[in-house]
């Protein structure tokens, strides 16, 4: 019976925190979009710099284990 007085008591402030985790979430797939289709132009790219830089970005993080 604790655990759901406690739950009760903080669900209020779960529920102001909703709109603030909602921007972040919207936020971080904009920049992910973003990055990633900048990483994906530069891997494609003619420009040979541009493309050995894309390349070991992409093998770094790829290859990072979580």
């Amino acid at each position: 019976m604790d655990f759901i007085n406690n739950t009760l008591a903080v669900f209020p402030a779960l529920l102001q925190a909703v709109p603030i985790v909602v921007q972040l979430a919207l936020g971080a797939m904009a920049l992910a979009l973003v990055l990633g289709l900048l990483v994906a132009l530069a891997r494609i790219s003619s420009i040979k710099i541009l493309r050995g830089i894309a390349t070991f970005y992409l093998e770094v993080i790829r290859g990072t284990p979580l």
